[in-house]
C-alpha cells in the first residue's frame, strides 16, 4: 500500500486550481465561467459533450496522490459549506440544493476511497486548508439572503474547478480504477452545475452580482 502524503505547499497550488481563493468578502467574487481558465488544470469546461471535453484536455495531469488530496479535501468542504447552508440559507431552493450537495460528496467520498484501494493507494485524511477555513468563515457570519448569495458563488467557483481537475485526470491520470472515478465524477458534477445555475436564473434576487 502507497500512503499518500499531503504537504501544505501542494494544497496551495490545489486551492488555485479549485478556484476556491477566488471568494472573498463581502460578497464571494463571482467568476465568469465563460472565460475563467483553471490553471494548472484548465481544459475546456462544458456540462454536455464530456468526450468532447476529454480530447481538449492538454494540461499534465496531477499525479494520484495530488488526486485524491484534491478530490477528498473537495468533498470535506462541500459537506461543511452546504451543511452551513442548510442552516444559514433563506432559500428552500437553495437549502434542497444543499442536501443534495452533502449526500452526493458523501457518495463522492465512499467512491473515490473504494478506487483508491481498488488501485492499491491509501485514501487521504482530508484537511481543509486556510483558503476554505477562510471562506467557511466567511460564510458562517451571514444570514438569509446574503448567505445564499455567497454560497452560490462559492459554489459555482468550487464546481467549476473540481470539474475542470475531473476532466484533466479521467483524460491522463494514472491508475485504472481512480481514472474511472473521475471519469463517472464529471457526469455528477456537472449536473451539480446545471442545477446551481438553474436555481441562479430562478432566484434572480439572490444571484451573486
Amino acid at each position: 500500500m502507497i500512503a499518500l502524503t499531503v504537504k501544505k505547499s501542494m494544497f496551495s497550488s490545489v486551492l488555485i486550481a479549485l478556484s476556491l481563493s477566488a471568494c472573498r468578502d463581502p460578497s464571494v467574487q463571482r467568476t465568469d465561467s465563460g472565460t475563467q481558465s483553471f490553471s494548472p488544470t484548465s481544459p475546456s469546461i462544458k456540462s454536455g459533450d464530456v468526450t468532447g471535453d476529454l480530447q481538449n484536455v492538454t494540461v499534465p495531469a496531477p499525479t494520484a496522490p495530488d488526486f485524491a488530496a484534491i478530490l477528498a479535501t473537495a468533498d470535506a468542504f462541500e459537506i461543511k459549506v452546504s451543511q452551513l447552508a442548510v442552516s444559514n440559507g433563506a432559500s428552500p431552493a437553495i437549502k434542497d440544493f444543499a442536501q443534495r450537495m452533502v449526500a452526493d460528496h458523501q457518495a463522492s467520498t465512499i467512491r473515490l476511497q473504494a478506487a483508491l484501494r481498488r488501485d492499491g493507494l491509501k485514501p487521504p485524511t482530508p484537511t481543509l486548508t486556510a483558503e476554505q477555513l477562510q471562506i467557511l468563515k466567511q460564510l458562517s457570519a451571514k444570514r438569509g439572503s446574503d448567505f445564499d448569495s455567497a454560497y452560490l458563488t462559492s459554489q459555482e467557483n468550487a464546481h467549476l474547478g473540481t470539474l475542470a481537475t475531473l476532466k484533466t485526470y479521467a483524460k491522463k491520470g494514472p491508475g485504472s480504477a481512480l481514472n474511472q472515478y473521475a471519469y463517472d465524477l464529471i457526469t455528477i458534477v456537472s449536473g451539480h452545475l446545471t442545477m446551481l445555475r438553474n436555481i441562479m436564473r430562478q432566484n434572480t434576487t439572490i444571484r451573486p452580482g
